[in-house]
């Protein structure tokens, strides 16, 4: 291929390059929740800028949209840097429990262990099942189960079966011990078995 065709190739690509570098910029101010999701997915994992990012925390920080402040929860995580943890620390107080969910996964997936504190708050507080649920496994995926062993053992008396059940789990995991769904069980063990 002549010099003059590879030339004309590379214009061509960065003029397609920049034409949807644009398009998506507008997705961006759409009514449309998913179109500006796509938008903001599309942009990050395409223009790996400043700018790039910078629109990724504002979607995080400002959208109107569950879905959009969600999915810019979950590329902080697909992306994978400890710079996003405050960011996501945060989302954690969003009024949405889909947008707490989101920046929960993605804290566990960064091994936050500064954010267990955060976590085991929510798993104590949050009124949705699904956010304290979220709360059990990110807890037990950063392998930080001994760290909460007193918050494990309260949540037994969780109002939701479910989150009463994967606290029991948790316990049993830990310790390799089985006491049963007791919390009174449980705190005697604690007491006698605290490390010294």
């Amino acid at each position: 291929m002549s010099f003059f065709k590879i030339f004309i190739l590379s214009i061509a690509l960065l003029f397609c390059a920049c034409s949807n570098f644009n398009t998506q910029l507008k997705r961006l101010q759409s009514t449309s929740a998913m179109e500006r999701c796509e938008a903001i997915y599309w942009l990050y994992f395409n223009v790996k800028t400043e700018t790039s990012k910078k629109l990724l925390v504002d979607a995080l920080e400002k959208d109107q949209s569950m879905l959009v402040r969600s999915m810019a929860a979950r590329i902080m995580a697909l992306e994978g840097k400890a710079e996003y943890i405050p960011l996501l620390e945060k989302a954690l107080n969003d009024s949405s429990p889909l947008v707490r969910m989101e920046a929960i996964q993605s804290l566990g997936s960064l091994k936050s262990k500064s954010s267990i504190p955060l976590l085991t708050e929510l798993l104590l507080k949050d009124t949705d099942i699904h956010v304290r649920l979220k709360a059990l496994k990110s807890i037990q995926y950063m392998q930080a189960e001994e760290d909460i062993i007193p918050v494990l053992i309260d949540s037994l008396e969780d109002q939701e079966p479910s989150v009463r059940f994967q606290a029991l789990l948790l316990l049993e995991k830990s310790t390799k011990v089985k006491l049963g769904s007791d919390k009174e069980t449980w705190k005697k063990w604690h007491q006698t078995n605290l490390p010294k």
